[in-house]
């Protein structure tokens, strides 16, 4: 048992390192689709608080 976590987390630091690039590019791709979401909500509330006005 002792053996397989310290294999474990050899291989997660590992993962880790390999995946730093694409995991970084992924999390800016996510941050970019959320901004544009929560701005395409707020123009939909602006246009309607416009609408009931």
């Amino acid at each position: 048992m002792r053996r397989r976590s310290r294999v474990m987390r050899r291989r997660s630091r590992v993962m880790r390192r390999r995946r730093s690039r694409r995991h970084e590019e992924e999390r800016r791709r996510r941050h970019e689709e959320r901004r544009r979401r929560e701005e395409q909500i707020i123009m939909r509330r602006r246009s309607r608080r416009l609408e009931e006005q």
